[in-house]
């Protein structure tokens, strides 16, 4: 395995963490446990920053086919979707059920557009 295979490999034990406190702390309910919480967003922006370095770090040195570049486009939709929705589902008074499944939805999807972008690779 080359260094950026490691790094793949430890950024889908983050993303693993995520959603593993992301189902316990909505399982936990509301009013949220600050402590899963802080885990839980911790790990998120752990996840996104070592992502998104070893994916600008993979573009200096090889050219991407058209279908990686539109894994990478739903990729970063889902992201930011998933990001902006988790950060206004902090809020108990906007955590709507739209929020909650848009939350689901476009994490699933960056899951889904991360294992299609690894396997075409």
């Amino acid at each position: 395995m080359d260094t950026f295979e490691y790094r793949f490999a430890i950024i889908g034990i983050i993303f693993l963490f995520i959603i593993l406190s992301g189902v316990w702390l909505s399982k936990l309910g509301r009013p949220l446990n600050n402590a899963v919480f802080t885990i839980h967003k911790l790990n998120s922006i752990l996840g996104i920053v070592l992502l998104v370095i070893t994916i600008f770090q993979i573009s200096r040195s090889i050219e991407y086919t058209k279908m990686e570049i539109l894994a990478s486009i739903i990729g970063g939709f889902a992201l930011f979707t998933s990001f902006i929705s988790g950060a206004i589902l902090s809020f108990d008074k906007l955590a709507m059920n739209i929020l909650i499944i848009t939350h689901k939805v476009s994490s699933i999807l960056l899951i889904v557009s991360g294992i299609i972008f690894i396997f075409i690779k």
